[in-house]
């Protein structure tokens, strides 16, 4: 850092609940006990009112850097010089390139924000600026120098799958480690499988699941799954979940008849309807953590089809609390089989399934359709946190059983969206159609800590927009829609669309879809990624600081909650060539990709270009094939804590001995650790009363952590400190006196010599006279203000006479 303070001051920040102890040798003037640890280390004013923040990333663990700029710095004052290397270039898209004598490293563009006094994040466009070998920033328009400035990078990594047989990626999730997996169709051999798969060989038409490290640089293991070529050898992920023990449950479509069941399966038959070799069936499969065995498998269907082809037709699974497995699809099967159902006949072709499995997946607990007498998909379901399970999907039944109290209880037109509510034993409790009078489609769900519920969709109409949300609507055009509803789904909390493709997707095969993954985070900040097409403004808006600001294969959004700014926007993936989706890469139908509660997106795409573009280090850095997956990991949310406001007041100078009352206006449901900066041990009260027991100058600093697990915003910290001055205290004069045979007595400061004179007096009794009359032993304290910075004390210590101890009782001895 050229330029910069030889030895800035450092602190950590975030203390963890850990510790580290060394004892090292036979010297214990060597040992060390109890070592704090951190998840992040400031250094103070590395240029003038610029920090350097080093930390962990809270959801993968990687390290990474960010400048902090108080209101008033200067950015330009920032240098930063590369030795050793053979070559830095600045790519077009904004990245510096490093090359190496053992290969390339890239550091991704910056991306720059400022956060007002509420918390909300403005972006700040913000480049690389390179001269030689030395770097500094350069800041666009809208770059407010009274406002705190933060500088840090976005994408965590993006690879290749390896495979030289071709790939038809479709589903990802996320472990708690941060580790990725993906599911996709393998077209061909040569898929790369790890020692101890639960299938190592190639049959056609089986499903690949490879599970990469948090950083994308290793791949941890990878599978086949499904039959041995005796079916019709077409076995398609659909979506992925994992469980607290990092098992991965998977949701396929099958018309392998030797897909791998369980003995205790609830289905071991393949159409076991009746429809035999012709029949696809859905198959719900769990594997264990390391991914060398299956746990537990099971068909399900009728004798007809399930889902659709490949990845024509949506399906998804969550699982409950207690591990019970929810599917949704679609069937034209009427003998899907059903248990307790609110609806136990189909309406008509193609209906919507709901099923509850239990967590060994050898038996129902309930299964039902839903849908009318046109084509009814259901294409998401969720668990809300009181149990209650939601269901989404498209319909073009005008008879669609929603209800009669949901916010549209009749089909606007077209093909439209819905969403269904039932109880937790499989009653339907309430409904909704969602739309306009062209196509809408509702694809996913989520809900938040309240119970409300969020969709997200596409609509080739003009989606309802509520007040005070983002949009963003281009005519003519596909656009992504988010709906906020009441747990009854009975009124709206808010409504927006923004348009990502400029022609009509929906009219598509079975009503085609354009999200690939929506969710929230703890903040209730609203993610979501769709397929984009280069499209005339307002269509596809991108904020300063996108990774990439020209047309591509994938749109990426970060909405404030209640959709009520857009927070982030980028492009990603395969250069747009025209006004479709891109040249690169073609739009799965059935996409299901996973955000998490930190702002994370785990995605998979199809890519049959090469210039998706990988990162650095990445397990597979090119495409082996003209059609692979490409497999990519975002953290979209804001970092480093912001959206976290921690707000301590400066409390007043006081003397020593000083009880000093903080005052902590911080925002949010966190955690709090309190450093007095005198040397007395942490608090964790949200706000502490400490004595200060002697004078000096003190840096009170509070560090306040948001974790993603049980609390309102996504993990992050934030650190405020004040300054608390203690005063030397003015010299206490203590006085004794005794009670006169119990009468009352006067205790007056002012008749003492010195003359004790003030402006105003307290006294611990509360009283505010110069003067007191007290009637019992004790001690007795009183303050004078004399217009000093501290008051003179006075201390009387009122005792009983002995000498009027006088006995009233005469005994024979005498005492």
């Amino acid at each position: 850092m050229v330029g910069a303070a030889p030895a800035p001051a450092l602190t950590g920040e975030a203390r963890q609940a850990a510790f580290h102890n060394y004892f090292l040798g036979n010297d214990p003037a060597h040992w060390a006990a109890q070592v704090p640890l951190f998840a992040g280390v400031r250094y103070h004013e590395a240029y003038p009112g610029i920090d350097v923040r080093w930390h962990r990333q809270a959801d993968s663990g990687e390290l990474e850097y960010d400048f902090e700029l108080a209101p008033g710095a200067q950015p330009a004052a920032i240098r930063l010089r590369y030795d050793g290397l053979d070559g830095l270039v600045l790519t077009p898209e904004g990245h510096l390139r490093l090359r190496t004598s053992v290969g390339e490293l890239r550091e991704q563009a910056p991306a720059a924000w400022q956060v007002s006094a509420s918390g909300q994040r403005r972006p700040v466009p913000c480049r690389f600026v390179l001269r030689g070998r030395e770097v500094s920033f350069a800041l666009g328009a809208g770059y407010n120098p009274a406002q705190r400035l933060v500088i840090d990078p976005v994408l965590v990594f993006a690879t290749y799958s390896g495979s030289p047989g071709g790939m038809s990626a479709n589903c990802t999730a996320a472990d708690a480690a941060g580790n990725m997996f993906t599911g996709s169709f393998v077209l061909g051999p040569g898929y790369p499988v790890t020692l101890g798969a639960i299938k190592a060989n190639y049959s056609p038409g089986n499903i690949g699941i490879s599970k990469f490290s948090a950083t994308g640089s290793s791949l941890i293991y990878a599978t086949y799954l499904g039959g041995n070529g005796n079916g019709f050898g077409e076995d398609y992920p659909l979506d992925f979940d994992i469980n607290a023990a990092g098992e991965l449950l998977v949701l396929a479509a099958t018309r392998s008849a030797d897909y791998p069941t369980t003995a205790t399966a609830f289905d071991r038959t393949l159409g076991s309807g009746g429809g035999g070799g012709f029949a696809r069936d859905l198959a719900v499969t769990r594997l264990n953590a390391a991914g060398t065995a299956i746990l537990a498998s099971t068909f399900l269907g009728g004798s007809g089809e399930e889902a659709g082809g490949f990845s024509s037709v949506p399906a998804a699974l969550a699982q409950d609390p207690a591990g019970d497995v929810l599917v949704v699809s679609s069937t034209i099967s009427a003998d899907y089989p059903v248990l307790n159902a609110a609806q136990p006949t189909r309406g008509g072709g193609t209906d919507g399934v709901l099923t509850r499995l239990a967590p060994d997946l050898s038996r129902l607990r309930w299964s039902t359709y839903l849908g009318g007498v046109a084509e009814d998909l259901a294409n998401d379901v969720k668990v809300a946190p009181g149990g209650d399970v939601y269901v989404c999907g498209s319909t073009l039944s005008f008879n669609m059983p929603v209800g009669t109290g949901g916010l549209l209880p009749n089909a606007p037109g077209g093909r439209d969206g819905f969403v269904l509510r039932y109880s937790a034993t499989g009653t339907r409790l309430a409904g909704t159609f969602l739309g306009t009078s062209a196509n809408d489609v509702a694809r996913f769900l989520d809900s938040d800590a309240t119970g409300s519920v969020l969709v997200a969709g596409a609509s080739d109409g003009a989606y309802p927009r509520t007040g005070g949300t983002f949009g963003a609507v281009a005519p003519n055009t596909t656009g992504v829609f988010l709906h906020g509803l009441s747990p009854g789904l009975s009124s709206t909390l808010f409504s927006t669309q923004i348009s990502v493709l400029g022609f009509s997707q929906l009219n598509g095969f079975n009503g085609s879809n354009v999200v690939t993954a929506f969710g929230r985070d703890d903040c209730g900040r609203l993610y979501f990624s769709a397929y984009a097409g280069a499209i005339a403004s307002p269509g596809c808006p991108i904020t300063p600081g996108a990774l990439f600001s020209q047309p591509r294969a994938m749109y990426l959004a970060t909405l404030a909650e209640n959709a009520s700014a857009l927070l982030y926007a980028t492009f990603l993936g395969e250069p747009n060539q025209n006004q479709s989706v891109s040249f690169g890469t073609h739009s799965h139908f059935a996409a299901a990709n996973y955000v998490t509660r930190a702002g994370v997106l785990y995605h998979v795409t199809c890519s049959t270009g090469q210039a998706f573009g990988t990162t650095p280090g990445a397990y597979s850095a090119g495409s082996t094939t003209g059609n692979d997956a490409a497999a990519f990991k975002f953290d979209l949310s804001p970092a480093g804590g912001a959206g976290i406001l921690v707000a301590v007041a400066t409390p007043p100078a006081g003397c020593a001995p000083y009880a000093v009352q903080f005052v902590n206006n911080s925002a949010s449901s966190l955690l709090y650790s309190w450093d007095f900066g005198d040397g007395s041990p942490l608090d964790t009260a949200r706000a502490p009363r400490h004595t200060y027991a002697t004078a000096g100058t003190y840096t009170a600093r509070l560090v306040v952590t948001r974790r993603s697990t049980g609390n309102i915003c996504g993990a992050g910290s934030a650190t405020a400190s004040v300054p608390v001055a203690v005063l030397p205290p003015a010299s206490m004069r203590l006085v004794t006196d005794s009670l006169d045979c119990g009468r009352p007595l006067v205790l007056d400061p002012t008749r003492l010599t010195p003359f004790v004179s003030g402006l105003a007096y307290t006294w611990s009794t509360g009283a505010r006279t110069p003067a007191i009359s007290v009637a019992a032993p004790g001690r007795y304290r009183v303050e004078v203000d004399q217009g000093r910075p501290c008051p003179a004390v006075v201390e009387f210590v009122v005792t009983l006479s002995e000498a009027f101890r006088l006995p009233n009782v005469l005994t024979a001895n005498g005492d």
